[in-house]
């Protein structure tokens, strides 16, 4: 039996109702519905919407997310900020980082580059 969540990105100001099935494990999460879109997803149905934030690799939250944990787990540093840039459902996401040489970020781009997508993140 599915239940609905409100869920908020942090990585813009939408509102969105997931279906949550615990018991499936492929897909346990779904669109209900999208109760508030921000500018940036404004323009998107929100089919769109969904797949803009919610996408398991090119998904804005869950890119921003990825690429966080990979950058934490591997040269144990945090993020100290990110943004996005250009057009949903095409927006580019940039991280900002502290403390890794040029040589990690390097490491984190080819990462995210082959992971999510070229042109998809920019690791500063």
């Amino acid at each position: 039996m599915a239940t609905q969540l409100l869920w908020s990105p942090d990585t813009c100001g939408c509102r969105i109702i997931q279906a949550h099935d615990a018991t499936d494990l492929v897909t346990p999460f779904t669109l209900a519905s999208v109760v508030t879109k921000c500018a940036a997803h404004a323009a998107l149905t929100d089919a769109e919407v969904w797949d803009a934030v919610w996408h398991p690799t090119t998904g804005e939250n869950r890119r921003k997310n990825r690429v966080r944990n990979r950058i934490v787990a591997q040269w144990g540093t945090e993020i100290v900020s990110f943004s996005f840039s250009g057009t949903a459902p095409n927006r580019v996401l940039t991280i900002v980082t502290e403390g890794l040489t040029q040589n990690q970020r390097d490491a984190a781009q080819a990462w995210a580059d082959t992971n999510i997508g070229v042109g998809r993140v920019v690791i500063v």
